[in-house]
């Protein structure tokens, strides 16, 4: 073990790298999935506004044309049919508000609920800490997947290994 110190140092250092990041995965797939229910109910609830939004804005835009006479019977006028297109836009957008009014806390709620998820992730991944492989077990795992990767770490070993053998005898 002390004749592949520098080797084995450098290896064990690969051992810590791969540890930590094993444990980081581990942390990232156990909060990603309430991270992306929260995100799914976050884009339902701005779905639901932004069609809101698109059908208020479509209906204002159809008064407005038939009042100016750009869009709908081409006749400028502020007649029948535009005070029914109107109504219907301010019925619209009086939906709208009352939508906007019941959603928007919701989504204020799952906001401050992903951060959060958020901060409970970043919180648990601080607290991730590179695992000490200094130990006699570590070192002697080290030289083995160096012996495995590199063959004449391995031929060098049984050599040495061979040499202390028929100095003993």
């Amino acid at each position: 073990l002390k004749l592949f110190e520098s080797e084995i140092n450098a290896e064990i250092g690969m051992m810590q790298q791969e540890t930590y990041r094993a444990q980081d995965n581990l942390l990232k797939e156990r909060y990603s999935e309430e991270i992306a229910i929260v995100k799914g109910e976050i884009n339902i609830l701005r779905t639901q506004l932004n069609t809101a939004d698109s059908v208020r804005t479509s209906l204002l835009n159809n008064a407005i044309g038939e009042a100016d006479g750009t869009s709908g019977t081409k006749v400028r006028n502020m007649g029948s049919i535009y005070k029914m297109k109107s109504s219907a836009a301010t019925k619209a957008d009086q939906e709208y508000k009352i939508l906007a009014a019941t959603i928007t806390p919701k989504l204020t709620e799952q906001q401050a609920k992903l951060a959060d998820v958020e901060k409970r992730r970043q919180t648990d991944l601080n607290k991730l800490t590179r695992a000490s492989l200094t130990g006699f077990a570590s070192r002697l795992k080290a030289l083995h997947r160096l012996s495995i990767s590199e063959a004449s770490i391995k031929w060098a070993g049984w050599f040495i290994s061979l040499l202390f053998l028929l100095i003993e005898c």
